[in-house]
């Protein structure tokens, strides 16, 4: 992922079924994190910034490492911080591939980030697809993770937001227990060129990359 000063995308997020909606969303480099990291060079951190349409100011921090790829360092919103490294987009890679992984959610009661259980690993699933999205063609390797949701009724769930796919809950939407699949489509020199998240095999949430830049201002 290009990391640079001032780089930015941005994004257009379809909900699909009968409360579907077309939104946009916005993710820019705000700059070097500055904090030491151990194990990382604290220059090479970014503060990268999710901009959604209910303005819920969260940053991931990013490190891009020319032998593994692209690292979520940590987040930050609001008053808290988590500093927990793990490879987001592994970088060269080959199809097939697959690493560990934590996903983390906010919670928008507390303010606070929580791990996301459910997700445990990433995998390299396809390499060279094409995608075409509003900013063009784009040729990408698909990256894929999967999660077992708890049934609707599971007592003490938060209401949590995955800022990605502007995604809130983490129960099922019916009563069962249901299994969530994303998909996130990288393509090298670009960065991220769409997600889509699937419900029991059903297309739920999709964003598509509209416009970019990742020319170092």
């Amino acid at each position: 992922m290009p990391l640079l000063k001032q780089a930015w995308w941005e994004y257009s997020d379809t909900t699909f079924g009968d409360t579907g909606g077309v939104s946009t969303s916005r993710l820019e480099i705000a700059g070097v994190f500055g904090v030491p990291i151990a194990g990382f060079d604290s220059n090479r951190v970014y503060v990268s910034r999710w901009l959604t349409a209910d303005s819920i100011d969260v940053s991931y921090l990013y490190y891009d490492s020319t032998g593994s790829g692209t690292w979520c360092v940590g987040a930050i919103a609001g008053g808290d911080t988590v500093v927990s490294p793990v490879v987001k987009i592994r970088y060269p890679v080959t199809v097939g591939e697959v690493w560990p992984y934590t996903n983390y959610l906010y919670n928008l009661t507390d303010s606070l980030f929580v791990q996301d259980s459910t997700v445990e690993q990433i995998a390299c699933t396809g390499g060279m697809i094409y995608r075409r999205v509003p900013a063009g063609v784009f040729p990408c390797w698909e990256y894929t993770y999967t999660a077992r949701l708890p049934a609707a009724d599971v007592s003490g769930v938060a209401k949590l937001r995955n800022v990605i796919l502007v995604q809130e809950g983490m129960a099922a939407a019916t009563g069962d227990a249901q299994t969530r699949t994303v998909k996130m489509y990288y393509s090298p020199g670009v960065g991220y060129v769409q997600y889509e998240m699937y419900l029991d095999g059903v297309l739920v949430r999709k964003k598509s990359l509209i416009n970019y830049s990742v020319v170092e201002q």
